[in-house]
């Protein structure tokens, strides 16, 4: 193989396992999960910030979209339509892969299907990095100042 083949190889595969947040529309609701992110480059164990955003389309849909930050700070991002799953429940629904959202409060608390740990099938399907993952948790409402869907942990490695 030609060093111009494995050039171009190496830059699709390098596009191929690492997600891509993208920001939020104004009128989303911001919430975020804070905890501790465990690495197994060398780095020491650093806090990352998961985030999720709620709203309502043009269309008078109910959408969600996910951000989570992983081991060696790879991210994970889900965008998608949520259906109502009873009082306060909303359920997002890619093939086999779920997540629910269960309002407690002012907060949200997600639960997730499997296949989301690193290497599942859900991460694998979305826009997951190599070693994204999506987990459980609650996540409390953002400032309003800050709409950004960006995590307080350096760049993902690729």
């Amino acid at each position: 193989m030609t060093y111009s083949a494995l050039l171009i190889l190496g830059v699709v595969l390098s596009h191929s396992v690492r997600a891509e947040c993208q920001s939020p529309p104004d009128n989303a609701r911001n919430f975020v999960r804070v905890h501790r992110v465990h690495h197994f480059n060398g780095d020491p164990p650093s806090s990352g910030a998961d985030t999720l955003a709620i709203w309502r389309s043009s269309a008078d849909v109910q959408r969600f979209s996910l951000c989570t930050t992983g081991p060696n700070y790879h991210s994970c991002f889900v965008q998608g339509d949520l259906q109502p799953a009873g009082s306060g429940e909303f359920l997002f629904q890619g093939s086999e892969c779920k997540l629910t959202l269960r309002q407690k409060g002012a907060a949200f608390v997600l639960t997730s299907s499997p296949g989301w740990e690193r290497s599942g099938a859900c991460v694998q399907q979305f826009s997951c990095g190599m070693y994204g993952t999506v987990e459980a948790g609650t996540f409390a409402p953002k400032k309003a100042a800050n709409r950004s869907i960006q995590t307080d942990a350096p760049k993902a490695r690729r």
